[in-house]
């Protein structure tokens, strides 16, 4: 089948089926960049399957390049990966209203399918991976790392609790579909319900204003200030005359794997800017002996940042 949309794979180095996203995080924590060997998640499969700009740094390009998993073999026929695009290229079922007829069609146009984000509450962020998932029909294994109490009604929809993952979707559909396709698209946000996506993105001014409950995001500045592991970043804007930063503590980045993929990121050569995303930061407001006040945004957990850059085409 031409287009085939595959969403996970099987990763002989992780021994498990990941999402794209998943594989770059692992790739950047190697200490020796090696490639990846991918097959089919469908063990009844099992053709070998490439993972496609996995090992490159996430850019805030013009056109955003996807990181994504592509089929070079022909799969079985009885692969879920053959039934899952012709279930999301078929034409519109009797059972479908109109609405979910267009979401249905907007979602096969893009490398990556979310319909769930379950970002994990603070008791249980140390936890926190896809690990299990190992199917377009298997959600994310819980925080807590259980298995789905009834391992035979599983969620259909796929479901991911890392922003870096739900960015990199959000950034496919702006550059993907119409701008009024991209209005009309909409996920379920655990805890919350159902949504509009891009309403659940705020630039960080409009969010400090509104009180945002989601996604934070603005440009920061290429120059950031190391605080042992940790580090800061300067945005842009301010609000009100508030310089507004971002603050990763050193014990934040000690305790994930996704740390090796951000010192990737912030220490790349040449910036322009950094494009930064923080879900539900912590928000703290402090004014100095020389009496300037600024705003810091802080996150209980690397699952809940999504880090880009822009090269500077203009270097001096």
């Amino acid at each position: 089948m031409a287009n085939l949309k595959i969403i996970f794979a099987y990763c002989e180095e992780l021994g498990r089926s990941v999402s794209i996203d998943e594989a770059r995080a692992y790739y950047f924590s190697q200490t020796e960049k090696n490639r990846l060997t991918f097959s089919c998640s469908d063990r009844t499969c099992k053709v070998s399957v490439t993972g496609i700009n996995y090992d490159k740094k996430a850019e805030d390009g013009k056109k955003f390049l996807a990181a994504h998993y592509r089929a070079h073999k022909v799969h079985k026929q009885e692969c879920e990966w053959i039934k899952y695009t012709t279930d999301q290229q078929a034409d519109r079922k009797p059972e479908e209203t109109l609405r979910e007829f267009e979401t249905r069609k907007m979602k096969a146009k893009l490398k990556d399918s979310i319909d769930i984000f379950a970002p994990s509450d603070d008791n249980d962020l140390k936890r926190l991976d896809e690990s299990n998932t190992k199917s377009p029909t298997h959600s994310s294994s819980s925080a807590s790392g259980r298995k789905p109490a009834n391992p035979n009604n599983r969620i259909s929809h796929t479901q991911t609790n890392q922003l870096q993952r739900l960015t990199d979707y959000w950034r496919d559909a702006q550059d993907k579909l119409s701008e009024s396709e991209f209005k009309k698209l909409d996920i379920t946000i655990k805890g919350s319900g159902r949504t509009r996506l891009s309403e659940y993105f705020a630039e960080v001014k409009t969010g400090l204003t509104t009180h945002h409950k989601g996604v934070y995001y603005a440009d920061a500045l290429p120059d950031y200030i190391s605080y042992g592991a940790g580090f800061k970043l300067t945005f842009h804007d301010a609000i009100d005359q508030k310089t507004i930063h971002l603050y990763i503590p050193a014990q934040l980045m000690k305790s994930s794997s996704r740390s090796h993929y951000i010192k990737e990121v912030i220490k790349t050569k040449n910036i322009d800017h950094f494009k930064i995303f923080a879900l539900s930061p912590k928000l703290t407001e402090l004014t100095n002996r020389e009496g300037k006040t600024s705003i810091t945004l802080e996150i209980t957990d690397l699952s809940r940042l999504a880090i880009y850059f822009k090269q500077n085409t203009n270097p001096e």
